[in-house]
């Protein structure tokens, strides 16, 4: 199912029958809670074989992600939407704020600066000390995914719970790209 550590304050959980409630339970929340997954993928060896100037993982995994949420957002008419980040430090977080602020004010191949302006997106960043339910149902989320993108035909419960939240559309774009 999904990956606890069994480190304090988890070390409750090394007793089995504990664990096993316990990740029944996360199981049932993780399936109930309403929320929608933005999955992006990266393929970093495929992606610098293919590509002799490729762009940095991390920079199009946010494009791509962006691309697809502000399709989302166009289809239910929503113009507001926080983005929540983890925290990682002085320099990548100045990174971070530097290309998502680029990307919104100059637009991808595929979306326009207009379409990202009519749409707020304040970027908040929280360490992850700080507990912040959305970042660790990211977190309890990005495994379970990474590991079906890498071995989709491997068994993968966590995966088969949280697919049915990945956004879907009727048109093209969907909450779930894989590149290369």
């Amino acid at each position: 199912m999904i990956s606890v550590r069994r480190k304090r304050p988890f070390n409750i959980l090394q007793n089995s029958a504990r664990r096993k409630q316990f990740m029944e339970e996360l199981a049932a929340l993780m399936n109930s809670l309403p929320y929608e997954l933005f999955v992006v993928g990266i393929h970093k060896e495929r992606l610098c074989r293919q590509y002799v100037n490729a762009v940095n993982p991390y920079e199009l995994a946010l494009t791509f992600v962006m691309e697809r949420i502000i399709y989302c957002m166009e289809q239910r008419k929503q113009t507001i939407l926080p983005v929540i980040a983890e925290a990682r430090g002085k320099n990548e977080d100045n990174e971070l704020k530097a290309v998502f602020y680029d990307l919104v004010t100059h637009g991808t191949n595929y979306v326009s600066q207009g379409r990202f302006q009519r749409c707020g997106f304040p970027l908040l960043l929280h360490d992850k000390r700080k507990n912040i339910a959305g970042i660790q149902l990211s977190d309890l989320c990005a495994h379970p995914s990474a590991r079906h993108i890498l071995k989709p035909d491997q068994e993968n419960r966590a995966y088969d719970i949280i697919k049915n939240h990945i956004f879907r559309s009727e048109e093209k774009v969907g909450g779930w790209k894989v590149f290369p």
